[in-house]
């Protein structure tokens, strides 16, 4: 409980900058793979919402 609430009080990004920068690249590495998977999911989302435009 505590932890979540000292993250909500620190300013946005700095967070993520501090974690970049303690675990170097990897972090990168995760945050690119995340980025990804994000991006692979929405366009589903766009496939599956047109996809049922089409059967009407």
């Amino acid at each position: 409980r505590k932890i979540s609430e000292a993250r909500s009080d620190a300013p946005i990004g700095k967070e993520d900058e501090l974690f970049t920068h303690s675990r170097g690249p990897t972090a990168q590495k995760k945050a690119q793979i995340m980025d990804k998977f994000m991006t692979d999911l929405d366009h589903t989302r766009k496939m599956k919402q047109n996809f049922r435009q089409d059967e009407f």
